[in-house]
């Protein structure tokens, strides 16, 4: 099975989850800890058919996932928005869903 986050990825996932339901949602802080360990228990518990057979996803999460779409842009501008002066001097930085292009001139990177 592709993975799209590793295991160590994970852990970032469930920091800037956590970061953006502080940031952008009114739920308490103990509905913010219920849905982060909700959502703990989905990463961890992937099940996948092809054909007639399952698979357990050991690691990561997978991009048939039905939110890891919703996941990833939680967790892109998590890593992205720390490094934001230096993207915005790149020659070149798109992005689409979870796929990144960015070409930066090393001679400008302090």
């Amino acid at each position: 099975m592709w993975k799209h986050f590793t295991t160590g990825c994970i852990e970032t996932l469930t920091k800037a989850l956590e970061c953006a339901l502080e940031k952008h949602s009114g739920y308490s802080a103990e509905a913010r800890k219920i849905i982060v360990e909700l959502n703990k228990i989905s990463l961890n518990n992937v099940v996948t058919q092809c054909g007639d057979q399952l698979y357990i996803q050991k690691n990561g999460i997978i991009t048939s996932d039905n939110h890891s779409v919703s996941l990833a842009n939680i967790t892109l501008h998590y890593i992205l928005q720390p490094i934001a002066d230096v993207l915005n001097e790149a020659e070149l930085f798109r992005r689409f869903i979870d796929d990144i292009v960015w070409i930066s001139d090393v001679r400008n990177i302090k």
